[in-house]
Order: structure tokens, then C-alpha cells, then sequence
């Protein structure tokens, strides 16, 4: 089983808007889960102990470990942090999809980006300087 976080070559050099191959595969994998997987997933991203899912759930710890480790199988995760982590993008990207009504997994444009939707300022004659 490959690495969520494995380079898929030494030389890469992808975009910071880019996931690595491994961890964007385990995030288009998140539709496989079941509804309880689906929602102890959710819980990871700020990686919680078994104990707080439990206690959230109201399920015993032992059927919190069984669902993480049936999540980890179908996500390919060898690591509990792996599983936070794509489950805080996760949560990223379903927050960005329900703000914006938009089902792509494209991110969105930086503020700071040339393309703008405000109008651009004009300068008319209460802009202008008395001579």
C-alpha cells in the first residue's frame, strides 16, 4: 500500500494548490464510506482521541478503533495523523463547495488575484486635485 504522503517522483514540483496523488485519491475515495464511517470520519479532522469520538458518538471505544481502521483500508492510510489530515481537507473542501454552491474539487482563486470582481475605481472630477 502506498504512503498518503509518498512524492510520486523526486523532481516534482507541483503547485501548492496541488495535492499529492496519494492524498487526492483518498479524498475522491471519501464517497465509499459508510454513513457511520462517513461521520467518525468527519470527526478526525482536529484529530481527536478515540475517547472524545466515543463520547461524541456515544459508541464504546472499541467500535470507534473498528470504524478507523475499516476508514483507513478504504482511504489507504497507514497513519491516524494521515486520516486527520485528509479529513480537515475533506472538511475544507465540503465547507468551500457549500459556501459556493460548486461541486469541483478546482480551489478557489486568491484575493490577492488580478482578476477581481469588483468594478475598477474611475477617477472623476471629485477624485482630481485642485490646481
Amino acid at each position: 500500500m502506498e504512503s498518503m504522503y509518498a512524492s510520486s517522483s523526486p523532481s516534482s514540483s507541483a503547485s501548492p494548490a496541488v495535492l499529492p496523488s496519494p492524498l487526492a485519491a483518498a479524498l475522491a475515495m471519501t464517497d465509499t464510506l459508510s454513513d457511520r464511517e462517513a461521520e467518525v470520519f468527519s470527526l478526525l479532522a482536529h484529530a481527536p482521541s478515540y475517547e472524545e469520538v466515543a463520547e461524541q458518538l456515544g459508541i464504546s471505544r472499541r467500535t470507534v478503533r473498528f470504524h478507523i481502521e475499516k476508514i483507513r483500508h478504504k482511504l489507504g492510510a497507514q497513519q491516524y495523523h494521515q486520516l486527520c489530515a485528509a479529513s480537515y481537507l475533506h472538511s475544507l473542501t465540503t465547507a468551500w463547495e457549500t459556501s459556493t454552491g460548486s461541486r469541483s474539487r478546482e480551489m478557489p482563486a486568491s484575493r490577492n488575484s488580478h482578476t477581481s470582481s469588483r468594478p475598477a475605481r474611475t477617477v472623476g472630477s471629485a477624485g482630481a486635485r485642485p490646481s
